[in-house]
């Protein structure tokens, strides 16, 4: 069976629809359209699909075989590395809501979300992060990966090639296939994650340097980054300052 991208494609000739004409009557982005036809996403929303099965105007058999070619593999795998949530967690409810309310809404977006919780040590931060992203776990059915990039707990913080290395192995790939520079690898993780839909948790960053080549390029994967800091580098990240927090656990 063809795949997405070219059935897409043809589709949309079949229409006599342009890229442009098919993202305006979908209420896609033409990026998004584009992404699709090249094959550099492979697994949209459900909802997706049926606004450009509308858009096309194609039959019910014709959705079905545009549905059934967006289907992941049975084989493909599901990454999950996030430590283990608190027992009871109270306190600061609103931030937390907001936080997950960015988080899960990432789907209605084009581009990568990212969410940063800042503040000073021992405010709770990891905490927030880890609850969050476990609350959210059904939204992100390709999985959570966290990662500890150790800006403040001691020894040397994780450069970005380490970090990259680590990142793509919870995704499956063979060590002997992880590129050896930082440029490429980063490449690599964009391509890998592009279909898919997961939570990237990087905790105690030092900089936007340094998880910069850790951030998805499209598709719906969103990053979620503990620092001490803001990271206003990082471009159209939503801020979450955290001060101090409440927990119980029995």
């Amino acid at each position: 069976m063809a795949g997405l991208a070219e059935l897409l494609r043809e589709f949309r000739v079949a229409a006599g629809l342009t890229q442009e004409q098919l993202a305006e009557r979908s209420e896609l982005s033409v990026g998004a359209v584009a992404t699709l036809e090249t094959g550099r996403r492979r697994f949209p929303r459900p909802a997706t699909l049926d606004a450009l099965a509308e858009a096309l105007g194609l039959s019910t058999t014709e959705a079905g075989v545009l549905r059934e070619a967006a289907v992941r593999p049975s084989g493909e795998s599901r990454s999950e590395s996030l430590p283990a949530d608190l027992e009871d967690f109270v306190g600061r409810a609103d931030t937390l809501a907001q936080l997950t309310g960015v988080l899960s809404g990432a789907g209605r977006q084009f581009g990568t979300v990212i969410a940063v919780v800042s503040g000073m040590g021992g405010v709770g931060k990891t905490a927030l992060a880890v609850r969050a992203a476990h609350s959210l776990a059904a939204a992100f059915p390709d999985g959570q990966i966290y990662l500890n990039l150790r800006a403040h707990s001691g020894g040397e913080p994780v450069d970005p090639l380490e970090a990259l290395t680590r990142v793509l192995r919870a995704l499956g790939t063979p060590a002997a296939r992880i590129p050896a520079d930082v440029s490429t690898a980063s490449a690599r993780l964009r391509s890998l994650v592009a279909d898919r839909k997961l939570l990237l948790v990087l905790d105690d960053a030092r900089s936007a340097e340094q998880i910069q080549p850790l951030l998805p390029g499209v598709g719906e994967s969103v990053v979620l980054v503990t620092s001490r800091t803001r990271l206003l580098a990082l471009a159209g990240a939503r801020q979450f300052p955290w001060t101090s927090w409440t927990s119980r656990t029995h």
